[in-house]
């Protein structure tokens, strides 16, 4: 019960269909649906088991009439929603956000999204606490968004354009789907502001097409989707045989699909925005802080000061994490070699690789690529 009308619900009934394959072969009932048809029952259908995408108390109680075996596929959490539930967690998906735009030396944060969704307020009010844990104000708007079915998409975007005026600038905005991204970018426009110069754009990769189709392509923080798919089905077969299985599994993003829409660096500090540009454009080359130093005209001491100042971490912690950022996703988007993967990150050897790796991702590069690919 997945809607087949946005590219994460496509993504997540593929990683399904892989687990099928390999542990099945299972019979999938499936019929092309948007989100408000998924949740409607196939006449007269049988069958042993439900993965869907539970968003209300009411479809919940429905499904618990089945007396199926069911594993939902939602983000959103209620505590009337009891069944075992396969996730994406909010936190990490702001986190991930929230570094990407500190690394590019935003100070000022804010949210947009709609208002009568609840799922999608959930997910604003959580950036907001990362946001205010870090330190930093973030500003919220949740508009109409039933106005385009009511004919008022003029006033809601002049309300949405006059709220973009009204931030501090430059500012960043994380929103919920590229269909959000797509909407701050129309206000942005209409409010004469540039993107990403003055307004970067930071979404969900709910609907890659889109964000790839905007003007500017909309950065994304990108789900393990298919991943989730598997680790779902996964969930329900052992279910089926009547195990026991974790009330919550949790798969992590992958990393940050970086696009025009945030490709800037919001620092007025000149020698750390150079610093910064150089580091980016050799994620791929084996660099030191020396190397670094040769870009600005200031001492080590000053240098690292500003960047402790500005980001709360050292240019050899930044070379680094820009390399692990590089590292993790070409493990998790290629089948090039461990070896391979770090050689193309920055490392000059993989026995440099692995051990930081391990240290801030927790797991080893190979354990890192099995938990985000289904194959």
């Amino acid at each position: 019960m997945i809607e087949t009308s946005t590219s994460w619900g496509r993504r997540l009934i593929e990683g399904i269909t892989d687990y099928s394959r390999v542990f099945g072969p299972w019979t999938l009932y499936l019929e092309p649906r948007g989100i408000d048809e998924a949740e409607t029952f196939p006449s007269g259908w049988t069958g042993d088991g439900i993965i869907a995408r539970v968003r209300t108390p009411q479809y919940a109680r429905r499904l618990e009439r089945t007396r199926l075996p069911i594993v939902n596929v939602s983000g959103i959490v209620d505590p009337n929603i009891r069944f075992p539930r396969v996730q994406t967690s909010e936190r990490e998906i702001a986190q991930l956000a929230l570094d990407h735009l500190r690394a590019r030396g935003f100070e000022h944060f804010a949210y947009c999204g709609v208002a009568v969704r609840r799922y999608v307020a959930q997910r604003a009010h959580v950036f907001e606490e990362v946001v205010r844990n870090a330190g930093f104000d973030c500003h919220i708007y949740l508009g109409d968004s039933n106005s385009n079915r009511r004919g008022n998409v003029s006033t809601e975007l002049n309300a949405r354009a006059a709220w973009l005026k009204s931030l501090p600038l430059p500012v960043a905005v994380s929103t919920f789907s590229a269909i959000h991204g797509r909407r701050v970018a129309e206000a942005a426009a209409l409010a004469g502001l540039n993107v990403p110069d003055d307004v970067a754009i930071i979404t969900v990769d709910t609907d890659d097409l889109i964000g790839e189709l905007i003007h500017p392509p909309l950065s994304a923080v990108q789900l393990a989707t298919e991943r989730s798919g598997f680790e779902a089905a996964r969930m329900l077969h052992a279910l089926m045989q009547r195990k026991k299985v974790d009330p919550v599994v949790n798969v992590p993003p992958l990393g940050i699909a970086e696009r025009q829409s945030t490709d800037v660096l919001a620092i007025q500090d000149t020698e750390i925005s150079n610093a910064l540009r150089f580091i980016r454009q050799n994620a791929n080359r084996p660099i030191n802080v020396e190397q670094v130093l040769e870009q600005v005209s200031v001492s080590r001491r000053v240098l690292e000061r500003r960047f402790r100042a500005l980001l709360q971490r050292t240019p050899a912690q930044e070379i680094r994490r820009t390399h692990l950022e590089r590292a993790k996703l070409l493990l998790a988007q290629t089948n090039m070699s461990v070896p391979e993967v770090a050689r193309a990150s920055g490392f000059t050897y993989v026995e440099h690789m692995i051990p930081l790796f391990r240290k801030h991702m927790g797991v080893t590069p190979l354990a890192f690529r099995r938990l985000v690919q289904t194959q």
